[in-house]
């Protein structure tokens, strides 16, 4: 039996969904009735994605994932706002995909605020003066893919706004979506960037929330699909996972789920916890004292327990700078373990999680 632990880097789809979504063929800017057929189902699709985040449908715009999203929100913006400010506040905690595209902006001469995360809390004073004069754009997440911290998005739209930095607010609601946010939260929002793949849709569709009124420059240019937004043939077959993924989802009982879990990994002697005074209920920040990461995931691999040491997005890069914002010095950062859960998680999973983690502690640690 396999034991699944990494939810955070990608929810496997269930097999009705894939029927579902492969039901639909055409194209859906052809004019025959395969292509009518696929455009009624997508704009069926964006209308169930903008009930969950609490928009409205024509705010809704398709794309490729979260990077995909987060990359147009942030050059989009630059490019809209240049002329008028060239600061960005983010903090040091972002995911690769608006981590990257705002250093790529810091390059080309931008100036960007990074507050402080230590403990998966922004530094209060540190938000207040990055916000005291004219920002372009802001960018923040709801739950850290790493540490399970999540951020009060209340308490930054406040600071914009009574600032009047006149800064954009985009937020990466990938992690949070479904299982965290409300509506309300990314309706104080200017832009926020969701996936599929993270709530058990297919991987390679994401979707970007536009609040009308806010100026993004296109970043993908050529056939005019999506308003013009977002050129390109729209992936129909994962559209159409997403909103089943959205429709189907029930996760009443992962705060139970979560506690079971840490309760369980607290019978692992050599786990020390990062866990944030506000966090998520689906992600779990370890350090196992004495085994390095990828040696203990190896062995739990071999023995069909799956999780992973971070962002899968990040498992390249050398270091880890979101726990060491966090707090971690660097040489309990490569000895990191993420566990994260989903509803679908078991009492078989968890048991199984103990023994082989007790089992690795006796082989591996000498």
């Amino acid at each position: 039996m396999l034991h699944y632990f990494d939810y955070a880097a990608t929810y496997p789809t269930n097999k009705n969904i894939i029927e579902k979504s492969f039901s639909v063929t055409g194209n859906p800017s052809s004019p025959h009735a395969f292509g009518t057929e696929a455009r009624k189902e997508v704009e069926a699709s964006r209308e169930v994605i903008a009930k969950a985040m609490g928009c409205k449908t024509d705010e809704v715009f398709f794309t490729s994932g979260a990077t995909e999203s987060n990359n147009t929100a942030i050059f989009g913006v630059a490019e809209a706002r240049a002329r008028v400010c060239k600061r960005i506040v983010t903090d040091d905690s972002q995911h690769p995909s608006v981590a990257e595209p705002i250093k790529h902006l810091e390059e080309k001469g931008w100036e960007v605020i990074r507050v402080s995360t230590k403990n998966g809390c922004h530094d209060a004073d540190e938000l207040k003066m990055a916000f005291s004069s004219p920002v372009s754009l802001a960018c923040f997440m709801t739950v850290n893919n790493e540490t399970g911290a999540c951020y009060d998005i209340k308490q930054i739209r406040r600071l914009i706004d009574m600032s009047g930095c006149g800064a954009h607010l985009h937020v990466d609601g990938v992690q949070g979506f479904m299982k965290y946010d409300t509506p309300v939260t990314y309706r104080l929002c200017d832009s926020v960037s969701v996936s599929a793949h993270k709530i058990g849709g297919f991987k390679g569709v994401g979707a970007l929330m536009v609040k009308k009124g806010s100026k993004i420059k296109p970043f993908i240019v050529g056939g005019g699909q999506e308003k013009g937004f977002r050129s390109g043939t729209e992936n129909v077959n994962g559209i159409i996972s997403f909103a089943e993924s959205v429709c189907g989802w029930k996760g009443e009982n992962l705060p139970e789920i979560y506690e079971n879990t840490l309760s369980v990994l607290k019978e692992v002697p050599y786990l020390e916890f990062n866990i944030p005074v506000n966090h998520c209920n689906h992600i779990i920040s370890c350090v196992a004292k004495g085994i390095r990461s990828e040696t203990l995931i190896n062995y739990l691999s071999s023995a069909g327990v799956y999780c992973s040491a971070s962002s899968a997005c990040s498992t390249r890069a050398k270091g880890n700078t979101v726990l060491e914002a966090y707090g971690l010095p660097a040489e309990k950062t490569v000895n990191a373990l993420r566990i994260s859960v989903s509803p679908e998680t078991t009492k078989e999973n968890l048991q199984a999680l103990k023994e082989t983690l007790l089992a690795a502690g006796k082989r591996l640690i000498l």
